[in-house]
């Protein structure tokens, strides 16, 4: 008997020797450094035809020497591109003939390493970034894109924020008590125009006036969303001035290198600081409309003596704000000349800092409702001359908002959300599992969450089976772990992978796309299973 099994293998063993060499050939291998790593060793042209025709993102090291100091880095950085790209290794002090196929020659190269990449089988480019993590990690999330502006070697000036804390770090810095900060995206085409000439000024700040700095932040990076959303910033560039740890106000000079350095000598709201400009009339200046221009010294004495008043806290800087003028105007002149009992207000934030942020200001424009000295409600439902002076005949209080969109979470569906402490646990009991990353605002979430659901619905009596999602913002480890850049991201788990490495769902984001998805993993476990 003991001999019969030594002899041969049977038909019974052949899904666990399936497993097994499965296993072997997916999980990462152990780096020379005792380090996880997913670098692919290739070693003659077969594998290296191979890679390309099975991997459309693939950057691959060709090193002239065996212990080559990038290999530790590529190691780290294969970990933090997983199902994203691929990276491989040619070692051409070991595998000459391979290197001399694909015409890589190290004669009078600077370094033992080439890197190259190549897309879609084809090669597209020699890597020509900086040999660090964050850099080799951004090119193969994006590697058509521009070089990152913190690489720029002439943005040395420009002190770049990568992330939340380096922004709040940087923000209470003593050493920076007056700061312009850019926020931008990647791709906006003023932007890049913008980038030299913010460095050259940044470079005349930082030698000539003291206590003053130039910053710049990518916004447009997941991780950063927070910041966007605390100062509003719906388009590209937007400049915020910082002084004592706070935003003061939107920069509200010219895009020239001259007038940066200017601003920053003598920081201020209006615009007397630029040489280019003429001095800009305020509202209150140029205003010759009935409306009451109100400040800290006269905000009290006003309103306590009228007895109908309606008043708009607004900044100069303010798109929303600049609509608004002309009809808030119009309508005090008509409630002037209707002889309305009623007046309408005006306070200017910017120079009445401390009135609006006692009375609770924290966007513009605000319209707040005063009768008989007291305040009753927000009003800012009324922004058009019509609606206004409708609303001052009759101030009643407009109906709450609706109340908050409920969280897909508290929907009640056969999608299993999952959370930080749930994540690993759920999904190493399951055998076919696809993730939806997501978050709450983002549009095409919305579009596709139905989709998922519906899908999901469709295998509710199948206990291997699950459609699962997690919310990005609220959960913002484990997006990060799982390199998730943008959203929704689809990755399919099954077991946990058993390293944890899932794969990359790139299909439609329709019902139907996701039911043949799941259905094809199920249907190929089958044949395994014959």
């Amino acid at each position: 008997m003991m001999t019969q099994q030594r002899r041969g293998l049977s038909i019974h063993s052949l899904p666990f020797c399936l497993s097994l060499f499965l296993f072997l050939t997916l999980s990462p291998t152990t780096s020379s450094s005792g380090k996880i790593s997913y670098v692919e060793s290739i070693t003659d042209h077969k594998a290296f035809k191979k890679l390309l025709r099975t991997k459309n993102n693939v950057l691959i090291h060709f090193s002239s020497e065996k212990e080559n100091s990038v290999n530790d880095l590529l190691d780290r950085s294969s970990v933090g591109i997983k199902g994203i790209g691929t990276i491989g290794s040619v070692d051409c002090s070991a595998h000459g003939k391979l290197c001399k196929k694909l015409k890589i020659s190290f004669d009078g190269a600077e370094s033992s390493s080439i890197l190259k990449h190549y897309q879609n089988g084809k090669y597209h480019l020699d890597y020509n970034r900086s040999l660090k993590l964050e850099s080799l990690v951004y090119f193969i999330k994006d590697p058509t894109g521009d070089i990152p502006w913190h690489e720029d070697p002439h943005a040395y000036h420009v002190h770049h924020l990568t992330d939340p804390s380096s922004f709040k770090k940087f923000i209470k810095s003593s050493e920076n008590q007056k700061i312009l900060v850019m926020f931008y995206a990647p791709w906006c085409g003023f932007c890049k125009r913008l980038k030299p000439i913010y460095q050259k000024a940044a470079e005349t700040v930082m030698t000539d006036i003291q206590g003053a700095a130039m910053a710049a932040m990518d916004v447009n990076r997941p991780e950063n969303a927070p910041i966007r959303k605390k100062f509003n910033i719906t388009a590209f560039p937007t400049i915020l001035y910082f002084e004592g740890n706070e935003m003061r106000y939107q920069y509200p000079g010219e895009n020239d290198a001259d007038s940066f350095v200017n601003f920053l000598k003598n920081p201020s709201p209006e615009d007397e600081i630029i040489p280019k400009k003429a001095i800009q009339l305020g509202w209150k200046d140029e205003d010759t409309s009935t409306v009451v221009h109100l400040d800290n010294g006269s905000f009290d004495e006003v309103i306590s003596k009228e007895t109908s008043i309606n008043v708009m806290f607004y900044a100069p800087w303010c798109g929303h704000c600049k609509k608004m003028k002309p009809h808030f105007s119009a309508a005090a002149n008509r409630l002037h000349d209707e002889g309305v009992d009623g007046k309408l207000g005006a306070v200017d934030c910017t120079s009445e800092d401390a009135l609006c942020k006692r009375l609770g200001v924290k966007g513009y424009p605000t319209v707040k409702y005063f009768k008989n000295g007291k305040f009753e409600f927000d009003s800012g439902h009324a922004r058009e001359e019509k609606t206004i002076v409708e609303f001052m005949k009759n101030p009643n209080e407009p109906p709450p908002p609706p109340p908050p969109e409920k969280k897909w979470s508290e929907e009640i569906s056969e999608v299993v959300h999952l959370t930080t402490g749930s994540f690993k646990s759920f999904l190493k009991r399951k055998k076919h599992v696809v993730v939806m990353f997501y978050a709450p605002w983002c549009g095409h979430c919305k579009k596709a969450k139905s989709e998922f659901g519906s899908a999901a619905e469709l295998f509710r009596d199948n206990p291997r089976t699950e459609f699962a999602a997690i919310d990005c913002i609220d959960e913002k480890t484990i997006c990060s772990d799982y390199n998730v850049s943008g959203y929704p991201t689809f990755k399919y788990f099954s077991y946990f992978n058993k390293n944890g490495t899932p794969l990359e769902y790139n299909g439609g984001r329709s019902r139907k796309d996701f039911i043949k998805f799941m259905e094809d993993k199920i249907k190929a476990l089958k044949k395994d299973e014959l």
